[in-house]
Protein backbone atom coordinates (compact mmCIF):
# COMPACT_ATOMS: atom_id res chain seq x y z
CA UNK A 1 0.00 0.00 0.00
CA UNK A 2 1.83 3.26 -0.91
CA UNK A 3 1.13 6.16 0.89
CA UNK A 4 -1.80 8.48 -0.72
CA UNK A 5 -3.21 4.49 -0.63
CA UNK A 6 -2.55 4.53 3.11
CA UNK A 7 -3.65 8.42 3.93
CA UNK A 8 -7.44 7.45 2.20
CA UNK A 9 -7.52 4.50 3.98
CA UNK A 10 -6.85 6.72 7.38
CA UNK A 11 -9.17 9.21 6.50
CA UNK A 12 -11.79 6.81 5.45
CA UNK A 13 -11.11 5.07 9.47
CA UNK A 14 -11.91 9.31 10.66
CA UNK A 15 -15.11 9.54 9.58
CA UNK A 16 -16.02 6.77 11.14
CA UNK A 17 -14.84 7.73 14.18
CA UNK A 18 -16.08 11.44 13.33
CA UNK A 19 -19.79 9.38 13.22
CA UNK A 20 -19.29 7.15 16.34
CA UNK A 21 -18.84 10.25 18.47
CA UNK A 22 -21.63 12.60 16.62
CA UNK A 23 -24.37 9.92 16.38
CA UNK A 24 -26.10 11.24 19.89
CA UNK A 25 -26.31 14.93 18.73
CA UNK A 26 -29.67 16.82 19.22
CA UNK A 27 -31.93 17.56 15.91
CA UNK A 28 -31.28 21.32 15.22
CA UNK A 29 -30.06 23.82 13.19
CA UNK A 30 -26.64 23.82 15.21
CA UNK A 31 -25.92 19.93 14.66
CA UNK A 32 -26.71 20.61 11.06
CA UNK A 33 -24.40 23.26 10.53
CA UNK A 34 -21.74 20.80 12.84
CA UNK A 35 -22.19 17.84 10.52
CA UNK A 36 -22.08 20.42 7.25
CA UNK A 37 -18.62 21.18 8.63
CA UNK A 38 -17.42 18.49 10.15
CA UNK A 39 -18.41 15.94 7.31
CA UNK A 40 -17.23 18.45 4.35
CA UNK A 41 -14.00 16.40 3.25
CA UNK A 42 -11.15 16.63 3.00
CA UNK A 43 -7.84 14.37 3.81
CA UNK A 44 -7.90 14.51 7.58
CA UNK A 45 -4.52 15.28 8.27
CA UNK A 46 -4.53 15.83 11.67
CA UNK A 47 -6.28 12.73 12.79
CA UNK A 48 -4.60 10.68 10.72
CA UNK A 49 -1.31 12.17 11.77
CA UNK A 50 -2.98 11.10 15.21
CA UNK A 51 -3.50 7.61 14.46
CA UNK A 52 0.06 7.01 12.52
CA UNK A 53 2.06 8.36 15.30
CA UNK A 54 0.28 5.66 17.76
CA UNK A 55 1.25 3.55 14.73
CA UNK A 56 5.21 4.61 14.77
CA UNK A 57 4.88 4.08 18.88
CA UNK A 58 3.67 0.37 18.40
CA UNK A 59 0.01 0.68 19.75
CA UNK A 60 -2.72 -1.07 18.70
CA UNK A 61 -5.22 0.57 16.35
CA UNK A 62 -8.40 0.15 18.11
CA UNK A 63 -6.70 2.23 21.12
CA UNK A 64 -9.80 4.09 22.89
CA UNK A 65 -7.77 7.02 23.86
CA UNK A 66 -6.06 7.28 20.30
CA UNK A 67 -9.65 7.15 18.85
CA UNK A 68 -10.66 9.88 20.79
CA UNK A 69 -8.17 12.13 20.70
CA UNK A 70 -8.17 11.62 16.97
CA UNK A 71 -11.30 12.43 16.53
CA UNK A 72 -11.73 15.45 18.91
CA UNK A 73 -8.47 16.99 16.98
CA UNK A 74 -10.97 17.09 13.81
CA UNK A 75 -13.44 18.71 15.63
CA UNK A 76 -11.23 21.45 16.46
CA UNK A 77 -9.70 21.86 13.43
CA UNK A 78 -13.25 22.36 11.68
CA UNK A 79 -14.04 24.73 14.74
CA UNK A 80 -11.29 26.84 13.48
CA UNK A 81 -11.90 26.71 9.69
CA UNK A 82 -15.70 27.90 10.62
CA UNK A 83 -14.88 30.68 12.85
CA UNK A 84 -11.43 31.57 10.43
CA UNK A 85 -13.84 31.88 7.43
CA UNK A 86 -15.95 34.58 9.39
CA UNK A 87 -16.28 38.13 8.31
CA UNK A 88 -14.87 39.33 10.77
CA UNK A 89 -11.36 36.80 10.44
CA UNK A 90 -10.47 35.86 6.86
CA UNK A 91 -13.65 36.63 5.33
CA UNK A 92 -14.49 33.37 2.99
CA UNK A 93 -17.44 32.42 1.55
CA UNK A 94 -16.01 29.43 0.36
CA UNK A 95 -14.38 25.81 2.11
CA UNK A 96 -13.46 22.68 -0.28
CA UNK A 97 -15.44 24.17 -3.18
CA UNK A 98 -18.67 24.75 -1.19
CA UNK A 99 -20.20 27.69 0.54
CA UNK A 100 -18.91 28.28 3.91
CA UNK A 101 -20.77 27.53 7.10
CA UNK A 102 -21.63 31.04 7.63
CA UNK A 103 -22.57 31.82 3.73
CA UNK A 104 -24.12 28.55 3.97
CA UNK A 105 -26.26 29.06 7.45
CA UNK A 106 -26.02 32.40 8.75
CA UNK A 107 -22.99 33.88 10.90
CA UNK A 108 -25.33 33.10 14.22
CA UNK A 109 -25.16 29.87 13.17
CA UNK A 110 -21.80 29.73 12.28
CA UNK A 111 -20.37 31.02 15.86
CA UNK A 112 -22.68 28.49 17.11
CA UNK A 113 -21.28 25.62 15.12
CA UNK A 114 -17.83 26.29 15.66
CA UNK A 115 -18.46 26.62 19.94
CA UNK A 116 -20.53 23.71 19.88
CA UNK A 117 -17.18 21.44 17.77
CA UNK A 118 -15.08 22.97 20.28
CA UNK A 119 -16.63 22.01 23.22
CA UNK A 120 -17.61 18.73 21.70
CA UNK A 121 -13.79 17.77 20.92
CA UNK A 122 -13.77 17.98 25.26
CA UNK A 123 -16.73 16.48 25.70
CA UNK A 124 -15.14 13.83 23.43
CA UNK A 125 -12.22 13.46 25.55
CA UNK A 126 -14.15 13.58 28.81
CA UNK A 127 -16.29 10.75 28.43
CA UNK A 128 -12.51 8.40 27.39
CA UNK A 129 -11.15 5.85 30.49
CA UNK A 130 -9.37 8.41 32.94
CA UNK A 131 -5.72 8.09 33.59
CA UNK A 132 -2.89 10.28 34.12
CA UNK A 133 -1.16 10.04 30.77
CA UNK A 134 -4.52 10.82 29.34
CA UNK A 135 -5.30 13.41 31.26
CA UNK A 136 -1.98 14.58 30.30
CA UNK A 137 -2.80 14.47 26.78
CA UNK A 138 -6.16 16.49 26.84
CA UNK A 139 -4.51 19.34 28.85
CA UNK A 140 -1.57 19.41 25.96
CA UNK A 141 -4.21 19.79 23.32
CA UNK A 142 -5.85 22.42 25.10
CA UNK A 143 -3.20 24.70 25.52
CA UNK A 144 -2.51 23.79 21.41
CA UNK A 145 -6.15 24.84 21.32
CA UNK A 146 -6.00 28.31 23.32
CA UNK A 147 -4.44 31.30 23.97
CA UNK A 148 -1.01 29.83 23.68
CA UNK A 149 -1.78 28.16 20.16
CA UNK A 150 -4.78 28.38 17.59
CA UNK A 151 -6.18 31.43 19.24
CA UNK A 152 -3.53 33.20 19.86
CA UNK A 153 -2.18 32.59 16.51
CA UNK A 154 -5.25 34.26 14.94
CA UNK A 155 -5.14 37.19 17.12
CA UNK A 156 -1.36 37.79 16.29
CA UNK A 157 -2.66 37.20 12.57
CA UNK A 158 -5.76 40.02 13.37
CA UNK A 159 -3.09 42.85 14.67
CA UNK A 160 -0.62 42.51 11.66
CA UNK A 161 0.08 45.77 10.09
CA UNK A 162 0.92 46.14 6.41
CA UNK A 163 4.67 45.44 7.11
CA UNK A 164 5.50 42.19 8.96
CA UNK A 165 8.89 40.62 10.17
CA UNK A 166 9.65 37.23 9.51
CA UNK A 167 9.68 36.22 13.65
CA UNK A 168 6.44 37.75 13.68
CA UNK A 169 5.24 35.47 10.80
CA UNK A 170 6.67 32.61 12.22
CA UNK A 171 5.11 33.23 15.86
CA UNK A 172 1.46 33.42 14.56
CA UNK A 173 2.18 30.57 12.10
CA UNK A 174 3.40 28.41 14.79
CA UNK A 175 0.38 28.86 16.99
CA UNK A 176 -1.94 29.21 14.22
CA UNK A 177 -1.02 26.32 12.52
CA UNK A 178 1.67 24.16 13.70
CA UNK A 179 0.28 23.71 17.41
CA UNK A 180 -2.69 21.44 15.89
CA UNK A 181 0.11 19.24 14.07
CA UNK A 182 2.10 19.36 17.50
CA UNK A 183 -0.83 18.42 19.61
CA UNK A 184 -1.93 15.67 17.17
CA UNK A 185 1.42 13.82 17.39
CA UNK A 186 2.70 14.85 21.01
CA UNK A 187 -1.07 13.64 22.51
CA UNK A 188 -0.61 10.47 21.00
CA UNK A 189 2.90 9.95 22.39
CA UNK A 190 1.38 11.37 25.61
CA UNK A 191 -1.71 8.83 26.16
CA UNK A 192 0.99 6.06 25.42
CA UNK A 193 3.15 6.77 28.00
CA UNK A 194 6.35 7.30 25.60
CA UNK A 195 9.59 8.11 26.71
CA UNK A 196 10.66 12.07 27.31
CA UNK A 197 12.99 11.76 23.99
CA UNK A 198 10.26 9.99 22.43
CA UNK A 199 8.08 13.09 23.28
CA UNK A 200 10.49 15.55 22.60
CA UNK A 201 10.72 14.76 19.01
CA UNK A 202 7.09 13.83 18.45
CA UNK A 203 6.33 17.68 19.52
CA UNK A 204 9.60 18.67 16.92
CA UNK A 205 8.26 16.69 13.99
CA UNK A 206 4.60 18.01 14.49
CA UNK A 207 5.66 21.69 14.70
CA UNK A 208 8.11 21.43 12.35
CA UNK A 209 6.28 19.65 9.67
CA UNK A 210 3.09 22.49 10.77
CA UNK A 211 5.10 24.97 9.77
CA UNK A 212 6.62 23.53 6.30
CA UNK A 213 2.53 23.43 5.62
CA UNK A 214 1.82 26.36 6.21
CA UNK A 215 4.77 27.31 4.07
CA UNK A 216 3.66 25.03 1.54
CA UNK A 217 -0.15 26.52 1.66
CA UNK A 218 1.69 30.21 1.29
CA UNK A 219 3.46 29.10 -1.56
CA UNK A 220 0.33 27.52 -3.54
CA UNK A 221 -1.21 30.94 -2.89
CA UNK A 222 1.52 33.32 -3.54
CA UNK A 223 -0.24 35.63 -5.51
CA UNK A 224 -2.40 36.41 -2.24
CA UNK A 225 -1.48 39.68 -0.82
CA UNK A 226 -1.51 38.69 2.97
CA UNK A 227 0.58 40.08 5.48
CA UNK A 228 0.73 36.80 7.14
CA UNK A 229 2.35 35.26 3.84
CA UNK A 230 6.24 33.68 4.20
CA UNK A 231 6.24 34.66 0.78
CA UNK A 232 5.54 38.04 0.83
CA UNK A 233 8.06 38.73 4.16
CA UNK A 234 11.02 36.51 2.36
CA UNK A 235 10.09 35.80 -1.21
CA UNK A 236 9.71 33.41 -3.76
CA UNK A 237 13.13 31.68 -3.61
CA UNK A 238 13.89 32.27 0.35
CA UNK A 239 10.46 30.45 0.67
CA UNK A 240 11.15 27.67 -0.14
CA UNK A 241 14.67 27.41 1.67
CA UNK A 242 12.51 27.56 4.65
CA UNK A 243 10.40 24.92 3.68
CA UNK A 244 13.43 22.65 2.98
CA UNK A 245 14.57 23.73 6.38
CA UNK A 246 11.73 22.88 8.20
CA UNK A 247 11.02 19.45 6.67
CA UNK A 248 14.88 19.17 7.09
CA UNK A 249 14.34 19.51 10.75
CA UNK A 250 11.11 17.03 10.72
CA UNK A 251 13.10 14.09 9.31
CA UNK A 252 16.13 14.52 11.62
CA UNK A 253 13.52 13.98 15.23
CA UNK A 254 12.09 10.84 12.84
CA UNK A 255 15.63 8.74 13.22
CA UNK A 256 14.99 7.82 16.58
CA UNK A 257 12.01 6.10 15.25
CA UNK A 258 14.13 4.49 13.33
CA UNK A 259 11.81 2.54 10.32
CA UNK A 260 8.24 2.33 11.79
CA UNK A 261 8.66 6.72 11.12
CA UNK A 262 7.76 6.10 7.13
CA UNK A 263 4.53 7.04 7.14
CA UNK A 264 6.08 10.64 8.46
CA UNK A 265 8.78 10.24 5.99
CA UNK A 266 6.67 10.09 3.05
CA UNK A 267 4.18 12.73 4.44
CA UNK A 268 6.76 14.88 4.66
CA UNK A 269 7.88 14.66 0.80
CA UNK A 270 4.30 14.57 0.14
CA UNK A 271 4.02 18.33 1.43
CA UNK A 272 6.54 19.68 -0.44
CA UNK A 273 5.55 17.87 -3.93
CA UNK A 274 1.71 18.70 -3.36
CA UNK A 275 -0.12 21.38 -5.59
CA UNK A 276 -3.19 21.53 -3.35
Amino acid sequence: MNFLQTLKKESERVVKLLEKFTVRLPDNAVTTAVRYSLFSGGKHLRPCIVLQAARMLGAKSNDEGIERIAAAIEMIHAYSLIHDDLPCMDDDGFRRGKPSCHKRFGEGIAVLAGDALLNLAFETLLDGKPSEHYFYAMKLIADCAGLNGMIGGQAEDISLGSKTTLSQVVSLSKKKTAALFRASTAAAGVCLSCTDEQLVNLCVIGENFGLAFQIKDDLLDKDKDEASSFVKVLGETETYAKLDEYTGKAKKALTVFGESGGFFRELLNFNVERNA
